[in-house]
């Protein structure tokens, strides 16, 4: 039976045998800078039988255009157990981070990734928003969904990411 929960300290052998087996170690490193930096703001695992198969980041973020900063979380790369894949984990996972968004009133929460993944979740491209990646380019992997709505709306800007 699968379980979506907050990650907690005690996970981190399980987390760590995550990211290896997904060949995702350099992931691996960057939860954890993230962690100790304390700029998660959602940190969620899925367990299936006691064993950790998945994990979505949400992190700080910010929309910066010439005129303001915007505070946004961004969804980080989701890591789910190959043989785990296409069984609706990674839907789960995210579901629970907007969940996660809406009780703590988040403007808006941002993500790269498949476009076709996403657009099952309601996001849209974050360009229709004005929204630019970090290098300042738009691109149709840029994911973006007004949990606040309206939040996004002529706002525009590149995306900022705290690393």
């Amino acid at each position: 039976m699968l379980e979506i929960r907050t990650q907690t300290p005690e996970d981190a052998e399980m987390v760590a045998a995550l990211t290896e087996a997904t060949n995702s170690p350099i992931l691996g490193v960057l939860f954890k800078k993230l962690e100790e930096e304390d700029l998660t703001a959602f940190n969620e695992v899925a367990v299936w039988d006691g064993k950790i198969v998945g994990k979505a980041v949400a992190i700080k973020a910010e929309v910066e255009s010439e005129e303001a900063s915007l505070p946004v979380l961004y969804l980080m790369p989701l890591v789910v157990m190959p043989e785990y894949v296409r069984r609706g984990i990674a839907l789960v996972l995210v579901r629970k981070i907007l969940e996660n968004c809406k009780t703590q009133e988040t403007g808006a929460l941002l993500a790269h990734g498949n476009p076709e993944f996403f657009k099952h979740l309601d996001f849209l491209p974050a360009e229709l928003h004005g929204i630019k990646d970090t290098t300042g380019e738009a691109t149709d992997k840029l994911m973006a969904k007004e949990i606040t709505e309206g939040y996004l709306a002529e706002k525009g800007g590149n995306l900022i990411l705290p690393f």
